[in-house]
């Protein structure tokens, strides 16, 4: 794995886990907000994983396709 690659799934998957930490502590109005930048930063360290050559995110936030099969058949898509 390449250093950027790794630094890229580092801090993604650091502010992932403490944008989670955020939702559970704030109210039930607040929640969504910091939850979407938490599934978004989750997306980017599962991209810097993948063994993709177009790994690099280009947009804000993320989708998916193939939702009506399995969960090992979703692919993320920036």
């Amino acid at each position: 794995m390449s250093d950027e690659r790794r630094e890229t799934f580092d801090a993604a998957l650091e502010q992932s886990e403490q944008l989670f930490a955020t939702a559970g502590a704030v109210g039930y109005e607040t929640r969504e907000l910091p939850l979407s930048y938490a599934l978004s930063q989750a997306g980017r360290a599962i991209m810097a994983m993948s063994s993709k050559d177009d790994w690099k995110t280009s947009s804000h936030g993320m989708g998916a396709e193939q939702l009506d099969g399995s969960v090992s058949d979703v692919q993320l898509q920036n």
